[in-house]
């Protein structure tokens, strides 16, 4: 006799009350057994988090929406991603596997993100395996703004500002940080980095369970309490928990919303005490602004290379001095060259142009375009790991 049991995951206090602009979304999404029991998983998506996460990313356009414009930010949005996803994402997902398995770092649980702005989509691409992500940057979080609530005109105003926020991803690879303190300043509906966040979950493939607010406690726990869509507040940071489309992995993406610099972490020693215990970490920076080479953020920069089992970053991470000793293997890739001009020359690194040159670890062109010199062939990428 076939026994089915319904696990439904609650996701949050509004799913029990939901917003009658909610999609009932729910899906079967896999089957597993335990002593020969088939036991069918079911996962719950019906919550307001997901449902604009799935506007957002051009995958839902709700009855009351203005058709003919949705089709047209639908059409524009996958036609951008599927054009980063061929140029970019692809290669890197099948380059950084490669070389993962070269550093025999195959699977990564816990990925670090320093300076991420809200770039879940990169991150997500390189450790695709991982089942929690951490992304800290400066950036509020911001809320998600209550589309379904708005008139017509005001929806096309929120897609039109979300689409405007991604104009750096789609041509460069990331945020640029003057440019999203900008938007986020002047746009009327986007106030922080979370739309960003949820657009990156869903058009990657990805479904929201639960959202959370997130506080750290005073032994650098991560505590957590749901989040009501209607009243989100966000002080400290946000987590969530998502699920790939026809999987049943849950993972946690959280986004601290904190102050890297020596200076933050010393007023802040609960995130202290947190990023110390990630310990055994996969971690990734990217157009980082250099600010590692500064002594000011000192701090952040020795937490991930003592944490981190392996690293990937372009020269804008850490200074190469820092993995040039017998702890750390180096795997160097693409064309090192001066940083672009809106950095200072100091910046410039001759041992790391020494390194380059050192056929023992320089491992080849890249495939990809990914950080400031996007408008160039003079990428470079580094992969560090612990020996």
């Amino acid at each position: 006799m076939k026994i089915n049991i319904l696990l439904i995951v609650s996701v949050i206090a509004i799913s029990c009350n939901q917003n009658k602009s909610s999609v009932d979304r729910t899906e079967i999404i896999g089957n597993s057994t335990k002593d020969s029991v088939p036991v069918e998983v079911v996962l719950d998506f019906h919550n307001d988090f997901d449902t604009v996460a799935q506007i957002i990313s051009g995958k839902l356009a709700l009855p009351n929406f203005n058709q003919k414009f949705y089709e047209g930010y639908s059409n524009t949005m996958n036609k951008d991603f599927d054009k980063i996803l061929k140029a970019r994402l692809e290669p890197l997902s099948d380059w950084y596997a490669t070389n993962k398995k070269r550093a025999n770092r195959k699977t990564v649980e816990k990925v670090l993100y320093p300076f991420s702005g809200g770039d879940f989509l990169h991150v997500n691409t390189v450790y695709p395996e991982a089942k929690e992500y951490t992304l800290l940057a400066i950036e509020p979080v911001g809320r998600l703004p209550q589309i379904m609530d708005l008139n017509t005109s005001n929806k096309d105003s929120v897609l039109h500002q979300v689409k405007y926020m991604l104009r750096d991803v789609f041509l460069r690879s990331y945020f640029i940080t003057k440019n999203m303190h900008l938007d986020i300043k002047d746009q009327r509906y986007i106030d922080g980095v979370l739309p960003m966040i949820t657009w990156g979950i869903g058009i990657s493939g990805y479904r929201i369970l639960e959202v959370n607010s997130v506080a750290i406690d005073s032994n650098g726990q991560l505590v957590t309490s749901p989040a009501d869509f209607k009243n989100q507040v966000f002080k400290t940071g946000v987590q969530l928990k998502i699920c790939k489309e026809g999987e049943n992995a849950i993972k946690t993406v959280n986004y601290l919303s904190v102050d890297l610099s020596n200076n933050g972490l010393k007023k802040n020693e609960p995130l202290r005490r947190l990023l110390t215990q990630y310990s055994g970490v996969g971690s990734f920076m990217k157009a980082a602004s250099y600010l590692c080479h500064y002594k000011g953020f000192s701090d952040i920069r020795n937490i991930v290379l003592k944490n981190s089992i392996i690293h990937l970053q372009d020269d804008t991470g850490i200074p190469y001095e820092y993995f040039n000793n017998s702890a750390h293997t180096s795997m160097l890739f693409g064309v090192y060259k001066k940083p672009i001009k809106d950095f200072s020359e100091t910046l410039f690194q001759p041992d790391l142009v020494d390194a380059y040159n050192d056929s023992s670890k320089y491992f080849g062109s890249l495939p990809f375009s990914m950080g400031y010199h996007w408008a160039s062939k003079f990428q470079n990428q580094m992969v560090f790991y612990k020996n």
